[in-house]
């Protein structure tokens, strides 16, 4: 009885463990990007089990995306995609299997599309420099050059814009953003300006 007791739970034990799957496909390196005009940014494409024609289209027409198709040879492979911004503006890129992009083992027709979004904003001028004030040996010429030269601040603590490179950054309230990453980011690239300079 014990035995069957032993055996008939280890079969409970067995049928309960989730068993991992891996899908023949691909997937991209970034699906948010912000850039400037002029700039380009360099996207993964990332296969797995899966060999055959990719096809690259962009719209918008403030950005462009080379090449227009890329063909993948060997299950794992990578190719990359070069976005380039051309205006200030949104667009968006995608990456969609062709008839002949198939699971390599199994030759299955495989059917996806994945989208990256683009959002292309104006550069920020560049900070001016502060002249250097001369420097003069009469007391009351420093006197006076210190309180002519004496820089008002401002009140202003707003932010004029705030982006987080490759991803959409969600507005709360004039103090609270959101922003999801995934586990395996280390690292993340925030600009911030300053609403009155």
């Amino acid at each position: 009885m014990k035995k069957r007791l032993i055996l008939f739970i280890s079969l409970l034990l067995v049928a309960f463990i989730p068993l991992k799957v891996f899908a023949a496909g691909f997937s991209l390196s970034s699906t948010n990007i912000t850039m400037y005009p002029g700039e380009t940014k360099t996207v993964t494409i990332n296969t797995s089990g899966a060999v055959g024609r990719l096809n690259i289209s962009s719209s918008g027409g403030v950005i462009s995306a080379s090449p227009g198709s890329v063909f993948i040879q060997n299950p794992g492979n990578s190719a990359s995609l070069t976005i380039k911004g051309n205006s200030v503006g949104t667009g968006n890129v995608t990456v969609s299997t062709s008839g002949s992009f198939a699971n390599f083992e199994t030759e299955e027709i495989i059917s996806q599309s994945i989208t990256v979004y683009v959002n292309v904003v104006e550069k920020p001028a560049p900070t001016p420099t502060p002249t250097p004030t001369p420097n003069n040996n009469n007391n009351n010429n420093n006197n006076n050059n210190n309180n002519n030269n004496k820089e008002t601040k401002s009140s202003d603590k707003k932010l004029k814009s705030l982006t987080v490179e490759g991803y959409n950054l969600v507005r709360v309230d004039d103090n609270n953003y959101t922003l999801s990453v995934r586990n395996e980011i280390s690292s993340i690239n925030v600009q911030a300006a300053a609403n009155d300079l």
